[in-house]
């Protein structure tokens, strides 16, 4: 009836027809109504071309429609449009009013502009408009999302100061961009403050129970939960679900299946996130029969699984090492609405290339571009990781270039994958040109780059580049970790500079690195090599001394050394010391001490029991 209305008054106008007041009064409460319906529903552009038809006929609406048009477009995230009513009301001889201005707020935060928010915010209060809780809301929450928690606790505080009770989700706002920026205790102090005033809700636990689960800190969590408790705010699923997260990540599955059960007595309905943590702690376990069980039972339970369901579940068995039941699984989860993306087709492409199927990874590289997903930097660096390992070293050249001709931007691990490569076949020339590129696009080389550029040099014996690297590291700040040491003391040994290379081993002792086995077999190698076998067996005594259990490797070269220098006592005496530790004799220590006996014209049965008699 009003749209036939609608036309007939058209008409009217069209020919010239004389109409009364009452009549356009009708029209215009018609118009305001349908502006309203296009705003219940959402439709900011309809309501927008309903108020210019109004404006065209020179009838100004009243304030609450512009109010109601201007958040309608905010909340469709149309700040242009929100804008222009805004003028458009003002103009019109309407004053900006505090449900505008709060929306206009949150408007401009939510498009990334939060400068514009605030300027808003201290224009209206400039003006006399007196911000209530929910202005202040707004505006707290725009100040947490965007990480300015400086100006967050001046709202917050300003609004005590005026006599406004913060409301839960002003608190709730402030504590998570604490927790969101690592500042645990500033969020503690405004969590006890809500707790004091009873203001804290389960929500605003959950938040707490989250970054201390998420965190590792699971006896935090257990104190906050018993906290929870103690204030009789009862759990609910959420809650639960962070308690099992933070077992899971621990490796207590038992305990966290415990809490699953206690889920059921208290009348909680387990839900997709429940079982995709549980499924994931059994993968982390190793449990894969386990976490295979508890999908199929989550499936028969009538729970729909995610994306995300199906992506653990398929990551959890290339990481088990079965990348061809992940992929056959992928198959099968698609038929059932799983839409895969890079991630996942990253992991299967991980998968294969660490089970050195580099044909397999590569025919899911062609898969997922065919399934019109464009590879990621993590997709190639994984591809040239796989070709380094490989030795193929062309492809890893012909990836490196379809990188740079897609414009794709290299992270790190990117830089140090190609970096890598290019060491392994000894190009420090071109190793070198994209550690300087590195560093030109902006980024910092981090602990492992410098180590696999430290490492090349090394191989290629030009220590004075490889100290040069070390440094450079020291006066950057970056870490210097076991790995740096062992690889410099290593290339220091091999070209003869026992003398540095011992005082290195010093300075990584300074600084609390404590040798593992591949330190010590380099040590003990370099000595060896270098006829140093006192030292050699002082560095053995160190490592049986700190419960470091010698290798094969070591005693081979031990005993090989003794031999060569005629020390033959010494050498047999390691030989019984290495069978003592529970190490099997290899064919390499079998045949250093066969040889030598049988250049004695000794028997084979004598090499075994000549000793004993």
């Amino acid at each position: 009836m009003i749209d036939n209305a609608r036309c007939l008054f058209k008409d009217v106008v069209l020919k010239g027809i004389s109409y009364d007041c009452d009549t356009v009064y009708m029209m215009m409460c018609a118009s305001l109504r349908d502006v309203r319906a296009a705003c219940m529903k959402l439709e900011s552009h309809v309501a927008v071309g309903l108020l210019s038809e109004m404006k065209d006929r020179g009838w100004v609406p009243p304030e609450g429609t512009f109010t109601l048009a201007i958040c309608t477009c905010v909340k469709q995230r149309n700040m242009t449009e929100a804008l222009r009513l805004k003028d458009e009301m003002i103009n019109s001889g309407h004053s900006l009013n505090l449900v505008v201005a709060t929306s206009l707020i949150k408007g401009y935060y939510q498009q990334g502009d939060l400068n514009s928010s605030l300027a808003l915010f201290d224009k209206i209060v400039e003006d006399g408009l007196a911000p209530n809780k929910v202005t202040y809301a707004v505006t707290i929450e725009g100040c947490c999302v965007h990480g300015n928690m400086e100006k967050a606790k001046e709202l917050y505080h300003s609004m005590k100061s005026a006599g406004i009770q913060p409301t839960v989700y002003t608190v709730n706002s402030i504590i998570r961009g604490y927790l969101r920026i690592e500042l645990l205790d500033e969020a503690m102090g405004i969590f006890d403050v809500a707790v004091k005033d009873c203001v804290a809700n389960i929500f605003t636990y959950n938040d707490m129970l989250s970054w201390f689960c998420g965190n590792g800190r699971l006896d935090d969590a257990y104190e906050m939960w018993n906290k929870m408790i103690d204030r009789g705010v009862e759990p609910t699923v959420v809650s639960y679900n962070n308690m099992i997260l933070g077992n899971c990540r621990k490796g207590n599955i038992d305990v966290a299946l415990n809490l699953l059960s206690e889920v059921a007595v208290k009348n909680l309905k387990p839900n997709v996130v429940t079982y995709s943590i549980l499924i994931d702690g059994h993968f982390r376990k190793g449990e894969t029969g386990k976490a295979i069980g508890l999908f199929d039972l989550m499936i028969n339970s009538g729970i729909v699984p995610t994306n995300v369901t199906f992506h653990t579940v398929i990551n959890g068995l290339c990481k088990a090492g079965q990348t061809a039941v992940a992929k056959e699984s992928m198959e099968k989860y698609v038929s059932m609405g799983f839409k895969p993306g890079c991630m996942t087709y990253n992991c299967l492409i991980n998968g294969f290339i660490k089970e050195g199927a580099i044909d397999s990874a590569l025919a899911v590289y062609d898969e997922m571009c065919r399934a019109g997903l464009v590879p990621n930097v993590v997709t190639y660096t994984t591809l040239i990781d796989g070709f380094c390992r490989g030795q193929t070293l062309d492809l890893v050249l012909n990836v490196w270039n379809e990188m740079r001709a897609k414009k794709i931007t290299m992270d790190v691990t990117a830089y140090n994958a190609l970096i890598d490569a290019f060491c392994k076949r000894n190009d420090m020339k071109c190793a070198s040109q994209l550690f300087d590129e590195l560093i030109e696009a902006g980024l910092s080389p981090t602990t492992a780059v410098y180590n696999t550029m430290i490492g090349g040099f090394r191989n290629l014996y030009d220590m004075d580049s490889a100290l040069n690297l070390y440094k450079r590291m020291r006066s950057e700040g970056t870490r210097c970790d076991l790995k740096t040491y062992t690889t410099l003391m290593d290339g220091l040994l091999k070209v003869g500079n026992i003398e540095l290379a011992t005082v290195f081993y010093q300075k990584m002792l300074a600084k609390n690195i404590m040798p593992d086995v591949i330190t010590y077999s380099v040590l003990i190698h370099g000595l060896c090599n270098k006829g140093q076998l006192e030292n050699a067996r002082k560095v053995l005594d160190e490592m049986l001394s700190k419960s470091v259990t010698p290798n094969a490797l070591i005693y081979n070269t031990l005993i090989g050394r003794n031999f060569k220098e005629g020390n033959f006592q010494e050498a047999f005496r390691l030989h019984d010391e290495m069978l003592d530790s529970g190490l099997a004799t290899d064919d390499t220590t079998f045949d250093i001490l066969l040889n030598d006996k049988l250049k004695k014209k000794t028997s084979h049965r004598e090499f075994f029991y000549g000793r004993a008699m």
